[in-house]
């Protein structure tokens, strides 16, 4: 009867061994394999020992042992066992040889167990991952085998891995499923991969032109798929159009394809392609488009998370406006891009009047319900192309792409007042909420450096402060005087 589990032991003292297996149980038995002929990698492969126990005796002549005749034992847990008398020398050679445990003398029925619970998961662990990666090989030989899909599959998954952007995958999905299915147009719709409960947000990539029946036709069909798949209704939605080379059909009833993204519980998304003739797929190209929807979903699993993951490294966690990183290097491409053409660009910096008072007033939360109300106020009125950061602290940027010192005075003010009217309301207490801004503008006439803009811009903001706060001041002077102003 073969045991569930097989412990190897070299060099132990059979009292030591004897000791081991007691305290091991049932479960478990011990073989003992000679320190001089280590065992090969077929023997590894076909006895699988969940642990190999090794007295410091041996430890010496197994290291002794040229490194490609021992490696493949690096693949089991390898416990040493101390006796009472060892040595500093014997504990540095045991982290030399990279054991997972080590056990000193007295040994305990806890300390065994332990050993033996910790070299099991992890052996489950390493057959999970043989066994995966036995069915990846499996796979991929099944599909070298069709030699009329093959190119297909292999296309398909090298285009839809060369970019982590959601819509750039979709684009070359589209292109992949055109080699196996008369496809004359792809949409899309994602949601959270695990919505709470109720309604939840999603996002719509339309391969049709605005302002169309195709576009209208296709955001329902998406939007009642994401009801029946994710069994929630869409709260809100927005739309992210697909380039395309000619307009999108409507769809029509047997020529559309649905495909879900993920499965059961986890689903997250969806992929409707509209198709020229009604499809017939035979069992090869069933298993291809299978397997390149594995794939097409791992990849844009992968590029939602990416996105987030981004998203988190480039925006500000309490106002989710873009962070001081993702501003300077912003910056130093606006500003390089505006001084190689010659266009006008401007830069405000936004400081909260008294936002230390409202702090020390109103405590903590209350300033960072301010923080979240000037950055949203902030964010409806810029426009698309405009670039809205947290500086640091109370201070907010924003960039203003061909906008000259005009209309960038004139951007100012109204965002100025549209603060000036805000109120913050918390815990039944009203506050009111003004900011200083101070603008500096980058001309063909004038070209400056990123560093030099945002010191003039921040000496304008001083001065605007030093004025009476509430107002805007433009950059007039030179830095360093403008900098005298926060004295």
């Amino acid at each position: 009867m073969k045991h569930q589990h097989l412990m190897w032991n070299i060099g132990l003292s059979d009292l030591d061994a004897a000791r081991i297996s007691e305290f091991a149980g049932a479960g478990y038995t011990m073989q003992t394999v000679p320190a001089d002929a280590l065992p090969s990698p077929d023997d590894l492969e076909r006895e699988a020992p969940c642990i190999i126990w090794v007295a410091a005796s041996v430890q010496a002549a197994l290291a002794a042992h040229p490194r490609q005749l021992r490696q493949h034992l690096e693949l089991v847990p390898r416990a040493l066992v101390l006796d009472v008398s060892y040595t500093q020398n014997d504990l540095e050679q045991a982290l030399d040889l990279d054991f997972s445990e080590i056990v000193r003398h007295p040994i305990s029925r806890k300390r065994v167990l332990t050993v033996l619970r910790r070299a099991v998961e992890t052996r489950n662990v390493h057959q999970d991952i043989l066994r995966m990666t036995r069915e990846i090989l499996l796979e991929r030989e099944l599909l070298a085998r069709k030699n009329d899909l093959l190119s297909f599959v292999v296309t398909f998954l090298t285009r839809t891995t060369e970019s982590l952007d959601i819509a750039d995958i979709l684009i070359n999905a589209r292109e992949g499923f055109g080699k196996l299915l008369p496809v004359t147009g792809l949409h899309a719709i994602l949601w959270p991969p695990s919505p709470t409960e109720g309604a939840h947000d999603a996002e719509l990539f339309i391969g049709a032109y605005r302002q169309t029946e195709a576009h209208a036709a296709w955001t329902r069909l998406l939007l009642e798929s994401a009801h029946r798949l994710a069994r929630h209704d869409v709260a809100e939605y927005r739309t992210t159009a697909l380039t395309h080379d000619e307009p999108s059909p409507l769809p029509e009833a047997g020529r559309v394809m649905m495909l879900p993204l993920g499965n059961g519980k986890n689903t997250f998304g969806a992929i409707a392609m509209a198709l020229a003739e009604t499809p017939a797929l035979g069992k090869d190209q069933a298993q291809a488009l299978d397997s390149v929807m594995r794939h097409l979903t791992l990849a844009l699993r992968n590029a939602v998370v990416y996105r987030e993951i981004k998203l988190q490294a480039d925006h500000d966690a309490l106002t989710q406006l873009h962070n001081r990183r993702s501003f300077d290097h912003r910056l130093a491409e606006e500003v390089d891009r505006h001084q190689r053409y010659g266009m006008p660009m401007t830069l405000l910096m936004l400081d909260i009047d008294h936002f230390k008072a409202v702090n020390d007033t109103y405590g903590h939360p209350a300033g960072d319900a301010v923080l979240r109300e000037v950055a949203q106020t902030m964010r409806s009125a810029c426009r698309t192309t405009d670039f809205a950061a947290r500086y640091g602290g109370e201070e907010f940027c924003v960039i203003l792409p061909h906008t000259d010192g005009k209309c960038g005075r004139i951007f100012a003010e109204r965002l100025r007042k549209r603060l000036a009217s805000s109120r913050v309301e918390v815990d039944g207490k009203t506050i009111a909420v003004t900011v200083s801004i101070g603008l500096a503008t980058l001309s063909a006439a004038a070209p400056l450096s990123p560093e030099r803009l945002v010191c003039e811009a921040d000496g304008a903001l001083y001065a605007a402060k030093a004025a009476g706060r509430n107002i805007v001041c433009e950059a007039q002077e030179p830095c360093q005087r403008a900098n005298a102003l926060r004295a």
